[in-house]
């Protein structure tokens, strides 16, 4: 079954930490995103692939962070990067911290195709055809949770551990 339930992983009142090293939040609220649905509009040539697409969509205000599922509607490789703050020393701004790959097979996973935006941290794609023929649209559907967070001090004595990548 392509569309399973999707819930979101932290009520209000919950307190999170944001990984890598964003820190701690509680949960102010909670609230589903509509579906929002992407066209990268690239013409792709059998086996070709369009690297490095922004997407803009998934982006939050500050102290707010999004759980997004996504669906592959056409027939296309969808390759993840989230960049986030990078914090390793020599590196530049955009380079790839974590990697995902969604295809239409990889749409019955939840854990796969479950992934987390972060204030305006960047997040590109790569699009690759996995067809033999030319491509002129290249679909996915968004669907999510927003949270409005408040920063915390202190270390809360509980928390949830919120992934600033994909769900596995």
């Amino acid at each position: 079954m392509i569309y399973t339930e999707f819930e979101p992983v932290v009520s209000p009142r919950m307190n999170v930490r944001v990984l890598p090293d964003y820190g701690f939040y509680r949960v102010l609220t909670v609230e589903p995103i509509g579906i929002i649905i992407k066209d990268f509009g690239e013409t792709l040539a059998p086996g070709t692939e369009a690297r490095n697409k922004e997407l803009q969509e998934v982006y939050m205000q500050d102290n707010e962070l999004a759980q997004w599922r996504i669906w592959v509607l056409d027939p296309v490789g969808i390759k993840l990067k989230v960049v986030g703050q990078e914090r390793l020393r020599g590196s530049t701004k955009y380079s790839t911290s974590v990697l995902y790959s969604f295809s239409p097979d990889t749409n019955e996973d939840d854990g796969v195709s479950q992934f987390f935006s972060y204030e305006d941290e960047k997040i590109y794609v790569d699009i690759a055809n996995l067809t033999y023929d030319i491509l002129t649209t290249q679909r996915i559907k968004l669907m999510g949770y927003k949270y409005v967070l408040e920063k915390l001090e202190e270390e809360p004595e509980i928390y949830t551990d919120i992934p600033f990548a994909s769900v596995r």
